[in-house]
Order: C-alpha cells, then sequence, then structure tokens
C-alpha cells in the first residue's frame, strides 16, 4: 500500500506525443504556470522546475503554514522534462516535494493531457506513477532533486 500512497503524495506520469518537442513542452509549462506554478529554472532550461507556494509560506517556512488555507500554507517543487526519440516527445511530470500542492500537480498534468488530446497528438497518456519510481538519474526523482543543490537545507530556492 506504501506505493499507492507515494503516487497520491509525490505523483508523476509520463506523456508521450507526436509533434515538435518544444510545442509539447509549452503546453505542459503552461498547464502549470495557469495553475499558479512559478517557474524557477533559467528560461529554456530542461528540465524545467517550478515552485508552488506563497510568500507567506516562504516567509514562515516550517511554522505550521500546511495548517492555513488555501494556497498560503502549501508549498512544493515539480519538474517537467522533455525527451524525444523516434519522431515523438515524451513529457515527464514529477512531483518532488509538497505533498500539501500534489492536488494541483495532478490538475496540472490532466489539463495537459486534455489539450494533447485535443491537439489530435496524443500517443500515451501513461499510468499515473510515484516520482520515485522515475530512475535515480532523473531530476524529477525526488532524492535526486533533493541532492542537486536547488534547495537551502530549509526548501528555498538557492540557484537558477
Amino acid at each position: 500500500m506504501a506505493e499507492a500512497r507515494l503516487v497520491r503524495i509525490l505523483p508523476a506520469r509520463q506523456l508521450v506525443v507526436t509533434g515538435p518537442a518544444d510545442s509539447a513542452l509549452a503546453t505542459a509549462v503552461g498547464s502549470l504556470v495557469d495553475g499558479k506554478f512559478t517557474q524557477r529554472s533559467a528560461p529554456g532550461a530542461v528540465p524545467v522546475i517550478f515552485e508552488y507556494g506563497s510568500l507567506g509560506s516562504a516567509l514562515l517556512g516550517g511554522l505550521g503554514v500546511g495548517l492555513l488555507p488555501g494556497r498560503i500554507g502549501k508549498r512544493g517543487w515539480t519538474v517537467v522534462d522533455c525527451a524525444t526519440a523516434d519522431s515523438r516527445t515524451t513529457i515527464t511530470f514529477a512531483h518532488v516535494s509538497g505533498m500539501q500542492v500534489a492536488d494541483a500537480v495532478r490538475s496540472a498534468i490532466e489539463r495537459t493531457r486534455a489539450a494533447f488530446e485535443a491537439a489530435g497528438v496524443l500517443v500515451d497518456a501513461g499510468e499515473p506513477i510515484s516520482a520515485y519510481d522515475l530512475p535515480e538519474s532523473s531530476l524529477g526523482n525526488p532524492a535526486t532533486f533533493r541532492a542537486s543543490g536547488f534547495l537551502s537545507a530549509n526548501g528555498r530556492w538557492v540557484t537558477a
């Protein structure tokens, strides 16, 4: 049952599409931005790193902000990667930190899946998996993300 729990709190999914990789990535990025995620990685960088949270959650850190209503008390990190092989593009969403915002990540994944399907480019919607199911070489694996040095010990962004 631990696997189902990890899929719920650290969701990941790989969507396979046809067409230009940059267009597919732009659709995925747009879905997260529409969901009020903030891009933290440098423009044009892949994988793309997003933060979800508010100034209040950033300032208060771990001082019980998870108990506050709405977006104020929630904070998390999500990675979107893009790989091309055999004229197909795989967009990988991986929520690497912040179980309180997993629903927002799943919503962004669903918006992206629906956009791909509406455009007629969706080849495989994949199955929901845990971010821990991704290879350790992937920045979308939570252990790899934590070891990357992108975040300080208190979860603040330290590099761009």
